[in-house]
């Protein structure tokens, strides 16, 4: 049974989505890429610009706590879709809603903001936050004036 999708769903990160780890916080590992994909865990290779397989105790690591997963910003590619954050005036509640990147203002303004997410639910956990990045106040403070 291949357990890499449920391991990567456990750790927060995507199929083939790019990490570093890191340890209180701080990268280590010189800032060296991994990523899992459907069946294995992959370490980046700087010498060769290629992905190795991973046979180091990093995995172990990362599955006992000792060391957590870095993610990077999501940057997505011309034609690619991604989530946002969006509502409508002072009624509407924030909602997750999927985009296509087209490189446009909006798009750019999205990324520059924090506001460009890989999935729905990454969008959706962190919708009272971008609200109160993007107004400067929380969600209940709405209509407060």
């Amino acid at each position: 049974m291949n357990l890499i999708p449920k391991i990567c769903e456990l750790l927060c990160v995507e199929i083939d989505e790019e990490f570093k780890i890191s340890q209180n916080g701080e990268v280590i590992d010189n800032g060296t890429l991994y990523k899992f994909n459907g069946a294995w865990f992959f370490k980046h290779n700087n010498d060769t610009d290629d992905w190795d397989l991973c046979c180091d105790s990093a995995l172990l690591l990362l599955l006992n706590g000792h060391i957590e997963i870095f993610k990077l910003p999501f940057e997505p590619k011309d034609g690619e879709k991604y989530w946002t954050v969006y509502w409508k005036g002072i009624v509407d509640m924030p909602c997750a809603v999927y985009e296509t990147w087209r490189g446009d203002s909006c798009d750019f303004a999205n990324k520059v903001s924090g506001n460009c997410f890989r999935t729905e639910a990454e969008a959706e956990k962190h919708k009272y936050e971008i609200y109160k990045k993007l107004t400067g106040r929380k969600w209940e403070e709405k209509c407060e004036d």
